[in-house]
């Protein structure tokens, strides 16, 4: 049954999302607020369908939703450009989520340490051991504020290049040795 109010919880599962001002995430975001308040149904929705409906996942009530975007915008912002250009959902759906969607942005860092080109990594001076110990600050801040049980990162940010495949991404050991050597020609930002 979906909760007919749209405040975000204070336990459950966090959403934290690489990317999250991009259409995708902002979309999903909207879907799920819109979810929650009965304005949308969740025919379609995976999690909704056998066998995922047997496992026991994070209903979607449960999930407080953050993250991180290079992009110096608003959630609020992204949703009302996706809504005016391609209208994937209508008017009324956003402003009867809009007091949520804005409560969600204290939630959402942007930083741009989390950018670097493959290239020419060093234009970035931060070093890769700092970024990863600022972006787990961010994942902690999150988790602890809401009092989460569980914080699910999902990467949404697509339009990095990849990196080469190297042994940094086969072996936690090389990629900690990677992350200590400040290899950012071999890691991407996500």
């Amino acid at each position: 049954m979906p909760m007919q109010n749209d405040t975000q919880n204070t336990t459950g599962t966090g959403v934290w999302i690489q990317g999250v001002l991009g259409d995708i995430a902002t979309t999903m975001i909207v879907g799920a607020l819109a979810m929650r308040r009965g304005l949308t149904s969740t025919a379609g929705m995976v999690t909704e369908l056998p066998p995922m409906n047997k496992l026991g996942l994070a209903p979607v009530e449960q999930l407080v939703f953050g993250g991180i975007d290079i992009k110096r915008t608003t959630l609020k912002e992204s949703a009302a450009a996706i809504q005016r250009n391609s209208r994937t959902f209508s008017a009324e759906t956003l402003d009867a989520v809009s007091s949520t969607i804005e409560s969600i942005e204290t939630n959402i860092v942007s930083d741009r340490d989390f950018t670097w080109r493959l290239r020419t990594p060093h234009d970035n001076p931060t070093p890769l051991s700092d970024i990863v110990e600022h972006m787990r600050g961010h994942l902690r801040d999150f988790r602890d504020r809401h009092g989460l049980d569980h914080v699910i990162v999902v990467n949404l940010s697509s339009a990095e290049p990849r990196a080469p495949i190297s042994e940094a991404h086969q072996r936690l050991d090389a990629f900690s040795v990677a992350v200590a050597a400040d290899r950012k020609d071999l890691l991407t930002p996500s």
